[in-house]
C-alpha cells in the first residue's frame, strides 16, 4: 500500500500507510525507514526526530554505528540544512554520550553541521569524536573536508589520527595527500604517498598519484616505475574501484615520459591502449603532440580537427587543444590566428 501510494505521488497517503504498517509491526526496521524517508520527502523535517531515533534503536547493536553513519545521506537533499542538523543532533543525544557510539555519532553531527555551513561547529564535533575514539576514521575524514589555512586545527586532527594509528586506513592518508597537493605542498604529499605504498603496496591509487607527482618533478625513471606498478595493480580483477579513467591517465602519462625520451614508438604504444571513450580526445591530442615532435605538425593539427564532436563543448575543446599544440611549439602567429577565428565562432566565450 505504501509503494502504491508513492508511485501515485500521494505523499500523505504513503505516510498514512507506512505508519499503519509501523503500528502493526513495531519491531520491524522497514516501515520505520519508509516513515523517515517520506517525512523527509515531504519536507516535514521537525517530525523526523522520532523515526530517526527509532531507526537507530532498531538496528542490531553491532550495526548501530553503521546506521548512525548513514544518516547524513538520508538528509542530503533537504533544503533547510540547519534544521536537519539540529534534529539529527537531538535524535542522537543518547548516542553522543555512549562511549560505544560517541565517535560515529559525533562524526554524523559533524557532517550535518558541515552541510549546514557551520565549519567551526563541524570541527568541534570532529574533535569530540576523536576524543571518544582516536582509532575511528570518521572524525579525520570530516576534518579533511575542513582543511584550510584559516582552520589549522583541522589538519592537526588529521595528523593526530595518522600518527596515533600505525595501521590507519590508507584511504584517509590518501585523501590527506590529495589535500596537500591541492595546497601545493608537494613534498609533504609525496611523503604521505610513500607511507601509503610502504604500508600497503597493493593500494593502486597511491601509485597513480605518486607517479603523476614524480612526472611533474621530471623524475622520469621513478615516475615510470610508479605508473607501471599502478597499471599492473589496476588490471587485476580483484581491484575494487573502477579503473578505466585511472588507466587512461596512467597510459597518457607513460606516453608523455616516452615522448620526453624521444621514444615515439613506445609513446604511441601506450596511447593505443586507451579505449575509454571519455578519454579518447585527450589521447588523440597526445598523438598530435607526438606527430608534431617528429616534425609532422600539419598531420598533428589535422588529427585534432578530425576528432568527432560528440558533445556541445567538443568543438571548443578541439580549438583549445590545437592552440595548445601550436603554443608548445612556439608557433605563436598560427595560434593567434586560430584563436581569432574561434572567437568569431564563439563570440560569448570570455576564455577565448
Amino acid at each position: 500500500a505504501t509503494e502504491i501510494a508513492l508511485q501515485g505521488r500521494s505523499g500523505d497517503a504513503a505516510l498514512q500507510a507506512a505508519r499503519a504498517w509501523q503500528q502493526a509491526q513495531p519491531g520491524s526496521r522497514d516501515p520505520n525507514r519508509y516513515v523517515l524517508q517520506i517525512l523527509i520527502a515531504l519536507n516535514r523535517i521537525t517530525e523526523t526526530e522520532e523515526p530517526l531515533k527509532r531507526g537507530v534503536e532498531l538496528a542490531p547493536a553491532g550495526d548501530r554505528s553503521l546506521a548512525i553513519s548513514a544518516i547524513p545521506r538520508a538528509y542530503a537533499r533537504v533544503s533547510d540544512k540547519k534544521m536537519a542538523s539540529m534534529v539529527v543532533e537531538q535524535a542522537l543525544a543518547a548516542y553522543l554520550a555512549n562511549p560505544a557510539t560517541a565517535s560515529s555519532a559525533w562524526t554524523t553531527v559533524g557532517r550535518m553541521r558541515l552541510a549546514a555551513g557551520d565549519a567551526a561547529g563541524a570541527l568541534d564535533a570532529a574533535q569530540k569524536g576523536q576524543v571518544a575514539d582516536i582509532r575511528y576514521e570518521g572524525p579525520p575524514l570530516v576534518a579533511l573536508e575542513l582543511m584550510d589555512p584559516k582552520l589549522p586545527a583541522a589538519e592537526v586532527l588529521v595528523q593526530k589520527y595518522l600518527n596515533g594509528n600505525p595501521r590507519s586506513l590508507p584511504e584517509v592518508r590518501m585523501t590527506y595527500a590529495r589535500a596537500l597537493l591541492d595546497a601545493q605542498r608537494y613534498g609533504e604529499a609525496s611523503a604521505q604517498l610513500q607511507t601509503v605504498i610502504r604500508d600497503k603496496p597493493d593500494f593502486a591509487p597511491a601509485w597513480l598519484v605518486l607517479g603523476s607527482l614524480q612526472l611533474q618533478d621530471n623524475q622520469l625513471a621513478q615516475a615510470q616505475t610508479s605508473l607501471q606498478r599502478y597499471v599492473a595493480l589496476a588490471q587485476q580483477p580483484s581491484t575494487e574501484e573502477d579503473q578505466a579513467r585511472g588507466l587512461a591517465q596512467a597510459y597518457l602519462q607513460l606516453a608523455q615520459i616516452a615522448e620526453k625520451r624521444k621514444d615515439f614508438a613506445a609513446a604511441e604504444n601506450w596511447i593505443s591502449k586507451i579505449d575509454n571513450p571519455d578519454d579518447m580526445m585527450q589521447a588523440q591530442v597526445r598523438r598530435a603532440s607526438l606527430l608534431a615532435s617528429q616534425g609532422r605538425l600539419a598531420d598533428g593539427r589535422q588529427l585534432i580537427r578530425n576528432l568527432p564532436e560528440r558533445r556541445p563543448g567538443d568543438a571548443r575543446l578541439k580549438v583549445l587543444a590545437e592552440v595548445g599544440l601550436l603554443r608548445d611549439l612556439k608557433q605563436y602567429r598560427p595560434a593567434y590566428d586560430l584563436l581569432t577565428e574561434a572567437s568569431l565562432k564563439f563570440p560569448n566565450d570570455p576564455d577565448l
